[in-house]
């Protein structure tokens, strides 16, 4: 009798949808579904969970700071008692397989949270990846036909074990010891510490202080009116960057009246440019828009993108990624797809036929473990509505930018200098907006120049001298905390660690972030200001003021990514990871050993703790309600490890 082959979803509404594609009469069992010699089963998110310090050993209950860090060299997991169940009837089905198919989400947290179930169980037979990036009928049936090795991802797999083994190992010791050193025992305070969060809140303050701090400073400006020869009002002005402004008004009151009166020789510069339309969207960039466009938080985003590439939607493919290309053979799919969302984009519709896929967006070699944000092959019915549809609207348009042809104009700039100060005038002449993709945006083209030669001479007929103030930074939403979470190299001083980082190197990744923010809050380390903006909290800025700056740095948070993707590669051992993992957090928890420094609690307590950062990430059926069950661990019961506190 042939054995048959288990598929393993990442959630039940996954595994549904890959069993609606395949031939067969298909038989609904408790679990799992059968459909000929293949059998569909199903994670509900994460059915294991790294053990408690205590399961170690029973003396770790007591958080003793003696103990700390926890000296662990034979790493357990532990079954999740709520989804035991499901647990042992896919160990009863891998009893009978001949083959499985690792079909978790394609990242590498969905990657661990299958294996992890397979190595649970001891499970060493044939086995293949199933990458689903999209739910519709047409992307799961490719899918399908083109599984791969999940050999070919032990490297990735390898480095999802030392992501979710460190941040635990860090979380539980630095929290354990901060907790220890920073509180007193009548507060009952737990002082939550995370390799992403603490980096994170450490931006907000420094932020925060950055704008309390601020002194307004008055620079000045200078506009230089003149006319061409041919009459006709010509306005060049000066306006250097922050390294080059004139701070003194005599300066530049000298400056006007050396060039009132004079004439000045042009020199005019002309250049015809194309500008492409932007990349199809990652999470970051398509949060960023949502936010600016209907205040949406970190949180709201990506609940809503799951929802829309979850099986029950199938409009969107997967949201938790950092990519902006597609993949060359997704190229001869692009005007399909076009037309599947034309229905909620009539703007667009008279442009079809300048529609075209640009090999530039089309670029295998710049994907790795999922490609940008796009509409499936699904026409959305007419009952979308809400913030799904919203949502929608904002992936589909953008995708249809790509197809159109770059907006090009005729760009001239005229400008005379002196003491080396410029003066300069823009303009832009037109030439295909109405064929080009800026035609659906609200972008505008600057007015054109009035006809002008190239060293015509004009006469500055006057000069104004105009005064502006320096602005301080503007408070951080969660989408530009996000961009700052994503490329923090601009905050690194040490030259050592920022020769290390390049420009888009970051901390945490697009699928912790909202998760971050909301942990943050659920510590009341920070909190809403009006509508879009965060601030740190009173309660936030003294841990930052009091904790060791290695535990804050993002240059060293990054490098810690830059590490996991080097295990990912294949470039560093899984074994020095942990190494050096380990060394950093017994610096860290010595460094706490020996403080004085007491924190005050906050005003208000938190509403949740969680028992670490990141043992493994909150994956359940759903991401909203992922995002629910995480912030629903109440304090009392990360207390009740330790009665003395």
């Amino acid at each position: 009798m042939t054995k048959p082959t288990i598929i393993i979803a990442e959630k039940p509404s996954m595994g549904r949808a890959i069993a609606d594609v395949i031939p067969g009469v298909k038989f609904s069992k408790n679990g799992y579904i059968e459909i000929g010699s293949t059998i569909v089963t199903w994670c509900v998110g994460h059915l294991l969970e790294n053990a408690q310090p205590e399961e170690y050993n029973p003396a770790w209950k007591s958080w003793a700071m003696k103990d700390l860090p926890f000296p662990i060299t034979q790493w357990k997991v532990t079954p999740k008692p709520k989804t035991l169940t499901q647990l042992n009837i896919i160990g009863s089905l891998l009893k009978q397989a001949g083959s499985v198919v690792n079909a978790g989400d394609p990242d590498r947290e969905g990657l661990m949270l299958v294996n992890e179930v397979l190595e649970y169980f001891h499970w060493t037979g044939p086995t293949e990846r199933l990458i689903l990036n999209s739910y519709d009928t047409p992307s799961v049936k490719k899918a399908l036909a083109n599984l791969t090795p999940n050999s070919v991802h032990d490297n990735l797999y390898e480095a999802a074990k030392c992501r979710s083994r460190a941040d635990w190992l860090l979380g539980l010791s630095a929290t354990r010891a901060a907790t220890r050193a920073y509180t007193r025992f009548e507060d009952k305070t737990v002082i939550s510490i995370g390799r992403v969060q603490t980096p994170a809140l450490w931006l907000v303050v420094k932020r925060d202080l950055e704008i309390d701090n601020f002194n307004a400073k008055s620079f000045f400006t200078l506009a230089a009116h003149t006319n061409t020869q041919a009459g006709a009002p010509l306005i060049l002005t000066h306006e250097p960057g922050q390294d080059n402004r004139i701070w003194d008004k005599p300066i530049a009151d000298a400056l006007a009246a050396k060039i009132k009166g004079t004439n000045q020789t042009l020199s005019v510069t002309q250049n015809k440019i194309k500008a492409s339309p932007p990349k199809p969207y990652n999470l970051l960039s398509f949060s960023t828009d949502a936010n600016e466009a209907f205040g949406w938080s970190a949180k709201e985003c990506l609940d809503v993108l799951q929802e829309l590439y979850s099986p029950e939607y199938a409009l969107t493919t997967y949201p938790r990624t950092d990519c902006e290309y597609l993949k060359s053979e997704q190229m001869p799919d692009a005007l399909t797809i076009a037309q599947a969302c034309l229905g909620v984009l009539p703007e667009a519709q008279a442009m079809t036929s300048l529609m075209k896929p640009r090999k530039a967006f089309y670029d295998s070699a710049k994907v790795t473990e999922h490609h940008a944000i796009i509409p499936t092959m699904k026409k959305p019915w007419s009952g979308l509505s809400g913030k799904h549809l919203d949502a929608y609207r904002l992936v589909a348009k953008r995708f249809i930018l790509g197809l159109l042809p770059d907006h090009e104009y005729h760009e001239t700039v005229a400008a005379f200098t002196v003491d080396g100060r410029t003066f300069s005038v823009k303009g832009e002449v037109d030439l295909n907006s109405a064929q080009a993709w800026i035609a659906l945006t609200q972008k505008k083209t600057k007015a054109p120049l009035p006809a002008i030669a190239n060293g015509e001479k004009v006469t500055v007929n006057a000069v104004k001298v105009n005064q502006g103030k320096t602005s301080p930074p503007k408070r951080y939403t969660e989408a530009s905390l996000c961009q700052d979470m994503a490329s923090v190299a601009k905050f690194v001083t040490d030259p050592v660690i920022k020769a290390r980082l390049k420009e888009n190197d970051g901390i945490g990744t697009p699928a912790t972030w909202q998760s971050i923010i909301e942990t943050l809050k659920n510590r009341r380390y920070i909190e809403p200001m009006g509508k879009k903006q965060i601030v740190s909290t009173d309660f936030g800025k003294e841990l930052v003021k009091t904790i060791s700056p290695n535990l804050m740095a993002p240059g060293l948070t990054a490098l810690w990514e830059i590490a996991l993707e080097s295990v990912a590669k294949g470039g560093m051992k899984p074994e020095e990871f942990m190494a050096r993992a380990t060394t950093f957090v017994t610096q860290r928890v010595n460094e706490m050993k020996n403080a004085t420094i007491k924190i005050s609690p906050p005003c208000q307590k938190p509403t949740s703790v969680q028992k670490s950062e990141g043992p493994h990430s909150p994956r359940k059926a759903t991401q909203s309600k992922s995002s629910r069950s995480s912030a629903s661990k109440s304090k009392s019961k990360l207390m009740a490890h330790n009665p003395t506190i």
